[in-house]
């Protein structure tokens, strides 16, 4: 008899055991579950984020680029400086507001290629006096459909498909 009582206190205590160590390795692997779901969650929603500000910094340009491709005049402006000068408050806050979504090496690439696209002749040493009026080596070009179209296409490669 003290046999059998010794065996289900036994079996009792080994079953009770038993169910705390496996509970605990439950919850302990639901946790970690938990933590990976979050965190491919927020990684998702980082990469939908950027996403979607690359697809607004593009459309912010695709006004100008069908203006340049079809070879349309502007309405409603003389030239395509104007155009461009009336634009590049709309280009400049894409490029603002794109920025952030971007790694070190993308944010150089587009720095540079803003600059280009703002100044293409560039800023010779004593011409420091250019910068305060971004785009009008534009209107002193012979072909600035051209240059414009090739400067802004720089400008959208930083966000390629790979983006």
């Amino acid at each position: 008899m003290s046999n059998i009582i010794a065996g289900i206190i036994g079996g009792t205590s080994g079953a009770i055991v038993g169910a705390i160590c496996s509970g605990w390795i439950a919850w302990l692997i639901a946790k970690k579950n938990i933590e990976r779901t979050q965190l491919a969650s927020l990684a998702l929603n980082r990469i939908q984020e950027r996403r979607k500000a690359a697809a607004n910094f593009r459309l912010a340009f695709l006004e100008l680029l069908l203006l340049l491709k079809e070879d349309i005049e502007p309405k409603g402006f003389t030239n395509l400086h104007s155009y461009l000068v009336a634009m590049y408050p709309k280009h400049a806050a894409a490029i603002t507001t794109f920025i952030p979504y971007l790694d070190k090496t993308r944010v150089e690439r587009i720095n540079k290629a803003w600059f280009d696209y703002k100044y293409p002749n560039g800023i010779a040493k004593g011409e420091e006096h250019k910068e305060a009026f971004p785009l009008q080596d534009y209107a002193q070009m012979s072909e600035p459909k051209t240059v414009a179209l090739n400067k802004i296409e720089n400008l959208l490669s930083v966000c390629d498909h790979n983006f």
